[in-house]
């Protein structure tokens, strides 16, 4: 296991530690470039907007990372159908490689994004937030962001309106134990999970498609409605009734809003929501061997 994480650890240092302009326009720097076609792509085939570009080492950074989540999604296969709060460490390793995966293609994704934006002046001027991939990856463990009251107040009310709703709407048909069922790796899994989703989810939600829609809309609080409705229908994967998702989204993009669209303190939300949301996972779920190919768990985890 450690040397899948340290291996992922060192791709993404690469980008991290680059050198060079995160956003830098190598080739044709006046050609405005498409805010779209190229952020999807590299979604789906992570650092490929930054090996275009001549950004490499990004690139390179963004592409080893996924093949490090490939491969543990490959390696694990065979625990694909545990459930979220399973306390199989190889189903967990299998749930984080999808993560890093995720994460790799989430954070390409917003960082071509920011390169088109670059390239195209005049265009994306309520944009004033500035942050770099660093940033981004960097986010979840910024705890600078506890001193704002969006934040200490955020966590706690996003995990309690979920909880709320899961209790109104009876969407956990499942029975859950009452022991904790405590190991050490949870917390590890946890968090390093959370954080993946928290990136992935927030760079393409408010990070790409919030601002994106709001070029074509002119209307902040429209554009964050349709990224939040889009937001809790791609979580109809998972949810019957994803009302808790569709509801927290339109909060984070709110949060984003107000800081100026930065998606930072919105990925540390959404981390640490998520991190109580898995710990009351592993806590009241199947255990430790229980495969539970259609096992539905609690309204947890956005």
């Amino acid at each position: 296991m450690k040397k899948w994480v340290v291996l992922s650890a060192l791709f993404f240092s690469m980008a991290i530690k680059c050198q060079e302009s995160p956003y830098n326009l190598k080739e044709d720097p006046d050609r405005p470039r498409t805010f779209i076609f190229p952020p999807l792509i590299s979604l789906i085939l992570p650092g490929f907007d930054q090996h275009v570009e001549g950004q490499s080492s990004y690139g390179f950074g963004y592409s080893g990372a996924a093949a490090v989540g490939l491969g543990l999604v490959a390696g694990f296969s065979n625990y694909s159908s545990y459930s979220l709060d399973s306390q199989n460490d190889n189903a967990r390793m299998y749930t984080l490689g999808g993560e890093i995966f995720l994460a790799s293609g989430g954070i390409s994704l917003f960082h071509s994004f920011k390169t088109a934006v670059k390239s195209r002046k005049g265009d994306f001027l309520f944009l004033e937030a500035e942050e770099s991939p660093k940033d981004i990856l960097l986010s979840p463990i910024n705890f600078d962001y506890l001193s704002r009251p969006t934040t200490y107040l955020g966590i706690p009310g996003v995990i309690l309106f979920d909880l709320l709703i899961t209790s109104i709407f009876k969407l956990d048909e499942e029975d859950r134990s009452t022991s904790w069922h405590f190991k050490p790796t949870d917390v590890f899994f946890a968090a390093t999970i959370s954080a993946g989703a928290g990136i992935s989810e927030e760079s393409f939600f408010r990070g790409w498609m919030m601002p994106a829609t709001n070029y074509y809309v002119k209307t902040p609080w429209v554009s964050n409605l349709i990224q939040s409705a889009a937001f809790g229908a791609f979580h109809l994967i998972k949810y019957k009734f994803p009302i808790s998702q569709a509801i927290a989204g339109y909060y984070f993009g709110w949060v984003a809003q107000k800081n100026g669209w930065g998606i930072g303190e919105s990925i540390f939300i959404h981390t640490w929501a998520d991190v109580v949301f898995f710990l009351l996972g592993y806590a009241t779920g199947p255990g430790e061997n229980k495969d539970y190919t259609l096992y539905v768990p609690l309204n947890f985890s956005f």
